[in-house]
């Protein structure tokens, strides 16, 4: 049986603890929701990729290392969910042009469209699982997406010249 694709989103592992003050271990924090989950126009979007193995794991901390407006490196903490459990929860999904700095990951993008209350709880639900039951989270340090980047260049898939200034210098420093 072939791995299920993934959605992967950034996330603040904090935020999705189970028995955080106040809280039953059950329940999910509303910064967790408001915070990691905040949608655009009745939208979310994520990273989509074709199995949790390490190597699509990397590339979608790439992806959003090199987001919009990034003009500096941070660690990234990655959660994911298998495509299909959206798909028996009937949310609906629709390919989209991501925005990363790596034009080869800019089709690796969905977003989950017509959210309400309802269906964004249901994404907050999978998510909380996913972490919380099935460890679906991996941090990735800055000397980790640094390399990464590194090896995007040297593979020819990015350019130096197209970085932001501190991301430049700090990419240079390592080469």
């Amino acid at each position: 049986m072939p791995n299920p694709q993934i959605l992967t989103r950034k996330i603040s592992m904090a935020k999705w603890e189970r028995n955080r003050k106040g809280l039953d271990s059950h329940e999910i924090s509303a910064d967790a929701v408001t915070v990691d989950l905040r949608t655009k126009g009745d939208r979310l979007s994520f990273w989509l990729f074709e199995s949790a193995d390490e190597d699509y794991i990397d590339e979608a901390a790439l992806a959003l290392a090199l987001g919009d407006k990034k003009d500096r490196l941070d660690r990234v903490h990655l959660a994911w969910v298998n495509r299909s459990l959206f798909e028996e929860d009937g949310l609906e999904l629709e390919e989209t042009r991501g925005i990363t700095k790596v034009e080869d990951l800019c089709n690796q993008h969905i977003d989950a469209i017509h959210l309400d209350l309802t269906r964004l709880g249901k994404i907050a639900n999978q998510f909380a699982r996913a972490i919380r039951e099935h460890g679906q989270s991996r941090r990735l340090t800055k000397n980790k997406i640094l390399q990464l980047i590194k090896k995007a260049i040297q593979d020819g898939r990015l350019l130096l010249a197209d970085l932001d200034e501190k991301i430049k210098d700090a990419v240079q420093a390592i080469m």
